[in-house]
């Protein structure tokens, strides 16, 4: 009599690979839609900084107030954009622009003016807040470059 032999059933490797490409597709998709803030989190207009070189050097700050109720446990990203302004007049010179939060967290861009190349450049600055009760909070955004600067604050009112 001869023996037999059966092959154990199983998942074949097309189904192996599958469910691991679902897995990496997952890994990767659900941090992006959950997000650094989560479901609960509410944007807070941050105002502008520009720095601008035409006819020297301007430095302009212009920061947003933000009011709502109080939410226990809800985050706030504060954004602030900013704007540099590169012209061939002014060289050697760094512009910067700061956010500083109601906690005081910084989140800050610095440009170094490099002759000949254009340096002008624009984007946000970030920060990322939870506030630990209702109340009147401020952040504050400041730019300068050389001796000009410009600064201004924010009001958040949480009733």
């Amino acid at each position: 009599m001869k023996a037999r032999t059966t092959k154990p059933k199983g998942i074949g490797i097309a189904a192996i690979t599958a469910l691991l490409a679902a897995l990496l597709i997952a890994a990767a998709i659900l941090p992006a839609m959950a997000g650094e803030e989560g479901t609960r989190s509410t944007l807070i207009d941050g105002g502008y900084l520009t720095v601008d070189e035409t006819d020297g050097i301007t430095c302009t700050a212009v920061a947003r107030d933000f009011s709502e109720s109080y939410v226990p446990g809800r985050t706030y990203r504060i954004v602030t954009k900013y704007t540099y302004k590169d012209t061939p007049d002014v060289v050697g010179k760094t512009a910067c622009f700061r956010l500083t939060g109601p906690d005081g967290s910084i989140d800050d861009k610095s440009i170094y003016d490099y002759p000949i190349v254009d340096d002008s450049d624009s984007g946000t600055l970030s920060l990322l807040w939870s506030p630990p009760g209702s109340g009147v909070y401020h952040y504050t955004i400041k730019c300068s470059e050389g001796s000009e600067s410009a600064i201004d604050t924010g009001d958040i009112r949480l009733t």
